[in-house]
């Protein structure tokens, strides 16, 4: 009888020591998974920052756009480029260029002062120096000027 007793505590500890080496094994995936999870995390949240301040930098260049446009007297000849500081990056805007201008009709050319609508370009440059991120953007802008401002 001692001799049944010995095998059934066999199978036990055989069966004991499967169970534990499962239960090791799905600890070890479970591991795996939540260090794979972290890392995603980790970098989907870089891409969110990255992305965040591709847009202010965006914005940053849209606003300095907007101040360029705002006064006629950044087109014509006497026209120069910019560097304007906005929400605390630089951006360079460029000399605005007329690349092209059209007559206006139902004026009349008295004493010489017809208006013409001129078409001008120009871009507007951003870089964050602690980020590496840049944008450029260009703009088309036509205005409605006195004739010859366009040469």
């Amino acid at each position: 009888m001692s001799g049944s007793r010995g095998f059934s505590g066999a199978r036990r500890s055989e069966a004991g020591a499967v169970i534990l080496l499962m239960g090791l094994a799905i600890l070890v995936i479970m591991t795996l998974f939540a260090l794979s999870s972290m890392n995603i995390a980790t970098t989907d949240f870089k891409i969110i920052g990255n992305m965040q301040m591709q847009r202010q930098i965006e914005a940053a260049a849209q606003q300095a756009i907007e101040q360029v446009i705002s006064d006629a007297d950044n087109f014509g000849t006497a026209a120069v480029g910019k560097s304007l500081d906005v929400d605390g990056f630089t951006v360079t805007t460029s000399k605005p260029v007329c690349i092209g201008s059209g007559s206006v009709s139902g004026f009349s050319a008295a004493w010489g002062m017809s208006p013409e609508d001129n078409i001008w370009e120009f871009k507007a440059t951003v870089q964050d120096a602690s980020s590496g991120a840049n944008a450029v953007i260009w703009q088309g802008i036509r205005m409605r000027m006195l004739a010859g401002n366009c040469s």
